[in-house]
């Protein structure tokens, strides 16, 4: 079926029919993010006969089997439910109504697989970004903390002290010599904050 012959059938389908739904689950499955992909493995596999589909199908699950970069599953998945759709306009096109229904079943079974991995590698996602920002923080809480804990000393002894002292620059210079480990800039601005 060449893609214009495609196009009058599926357009000439009644809305709730398992040709219908079989471009509804390639709408679908194109949503996914690379719907040029999507039509061609369509295409292609639409071209094939029954023995080579058998082939597709075991190709997809090696190729799912070997990979181990999380999208495997998800290719997979696309592959089977284009798979069950080429294979629901066919029977379509024979009038073979209840094969139709059980590939088309089959293509919303398995396209459901494809997009609920795909929802769920976006949330994960999402979630590893989160701890590893929320692991940063952490970091760098604890990195400072002993900044803060200095800083804290310095105002306290300057607030116990800071009638002795004729400005802010003099309990800055005593302060990063006696009593904290700090050059005289940093202590200085951390007193400048100060009321």
């Amino acid at each position: 079926m060449k893609d214009n012959e495609q196009a009058e059938f599926v357009t000439a389908t009644p809305p709730w029919s398992p040709a219908s739904q079989a471009m509804e689950v390639m709408a679908r499955l194109e949503a996914l993010g690379n719907p040029g992909a999507v039509n061609k493995m369509f295409r292609d596999m639409f071209l094939l006969d029954g023995a080579d589909l058998e082939a597709v199908e075991k190709t997809a699950f090696q190729r799912a089997r070997q990979e181990n970069d999380g999208s495997a599953p998800e290719f997979y998945f696309v592959c089977v439910a284009i798979l069950s759709c080429v294979q629901t306009i066919r029977a379509s096109e024979s009038e073979d109504w209840n094969k139709a229904w059980l590939n088309a079943m089959d293509a919303m079974f398995w396209a459901g697989f494809a997009v609920g991995i795909n929802q769920m590698n976006g949330a994960v996602r999402d979630v590893l970004k989160r701890e590893k920002s929320s692991f940063a923080r952490r970091g760098a809480q604890s990195a400072h903390s002993e900044n803060r804990a200095l800083k804290q000393q310095a105002i306290e002894w300057y607030e116990a002290n800071k009638s002795t002292f004729r400005s802010k620059d003099a309990a800055a210079a005593e302060i990063s010599q006696k009593v904290v480990p700090m050059k005289f800039r940093t202590v200085r601005d951390w007193l400048g904050k100060l009321p």
